[in-house]
C-alpha cells in the first residue's frame, strides 16, 4: 500500500519491522515469499518526480490545502538526495517524520545532514536535543546535552531540566532550570518549569515569585498571560 502511495520510505521501515518478527513466528505460513516479494518491488520502484522545482518546493507544499505527512516526507527525502546539505529540507522532513511517529527515520536525517552540514551544526544539534526529549530517549539527550556543554550550557541545562521534570525529580528541575536562565534570561518555558517544579515542592512563595516575573515579562500580552 505505501508503495501504491508512492512513499517507499514507508514501505521500508515496514519491511525492517517484518523482518524482525519473521524469525519469531513458528511457522512462515508464506511469510518469507511475501518479504521476498516486497524486496523485489522495492527494488524496483522509482519515486515519483518532485511536484515543483528544487528551490520552490518547500513554497509549493506550504500552499497546499491538504497534505501527507508520509508524502511530504517522501518528497523531501528525494529533495535531499539531490541536495543533502539543505538544512530548511532535511527539518521539514523530520518535522513530517514526526507526524508519523517515525523517530529512528527522523534521527538519521539529522544524523546525515550533520555530515553535509558542519556550518548549521549548532542549529541541528539542538534540533537533534529536542527530538530526542520529545521521543522520550532520555538517555540519548543527556549524552547529547553533555556533548554540547562547551558550547551551549544554557540549552544543556535545559534539557537535563526537561528529563529530570519527566520523572519527577523537582530540585533537580529547579537546580537545572536556574543554571540555564544564567544563559537563557528571562525564557518563558523555563520560567513555567520553575514554577511548576516548585509548587510540587510546595515552596509556593517562590511559585508565585517566579510567577509575577513570568506576569511582568508577558505584561501586555493577553494570549501569553492567559498561558
Amino acid at each position: 500500500l505505501a508503495l501504491a502511495r508512492g512513499t517507499a520510505w514507508v514501505a521500508a521501515r515496514a519491511l525492517a519491522v517484518a523482518e524482525r518478527h519473521v524469525p519469531r513466528l513458528r511457522a512462515l505460513h508464506g511469510a518469507d515469499v511475501l518479504l521476498e516479494n516486497l524486496r523485489k518491488d522495492m527494488a524496483a520502484f522509482t519515486p515519483p518526480a518532485l511536484p515543483a522545482p528544487l528551490a520552490e518546493l518547500l513554497e509549493w507544499m506550504d500552499a497546499q490545502e491538504t497534505r501527507s505527512p508520509e508524502q511530504d516526507a517522501q518528497w523531501l527525502l528525494k529533495a535531499l538526495e539531490e541536495a543533502p546539505g539543505n538544512t530548511d529540507f532535511a527539518v521539514a522532513a523530520v518535522s513530517a517524520m514526526e507526524a508519523c511517529n517515525a523517530y529512528d527515520e527522523a534521527f538519521d536525517v539529522f544524523k546525515t545532514a550533520l555530515q553535509h552540514n558542519e556550518d548549521e551544526r549548532g542549529f541541528l544539534l539542538s534540533r537533534l536535543l529536542l527530538l530526542y526529549l520529545d521521543s522520550g530517549r532520555h538517555s540519548e539527550a543527556l549524552s547529547l546535552a553533555a556533548e554540547i556543554e562547551d558550547t551551549d550550557p544554557g540549552l544543556t541545562h535545559w534539557a537535563r531540566a526537561r528529563v529530570a521534570e519527566s520523572s519527577g525529580q523537582w530540585e533537580s528541575v529547579v537546580v537545572e532550570v536556574a543554571a540555564s536562565l544564567e544563559h537563557i534570561p528571562d525564557n518563558l518555558s523555563l520560567l513555567r518549569m520553575a514554577v511548576n517544579a516548585t509548587r510540587k515542592l510546595k515552596r509556593f512563595a517562590d511559585a508565585v515569585a517566579v510567577g509575577r516575573s513570568i506576569a511582568e515579562l508577558v505584561a501586555g500580552d493577553e494570549e501569553g498571560l492567559t498561558n
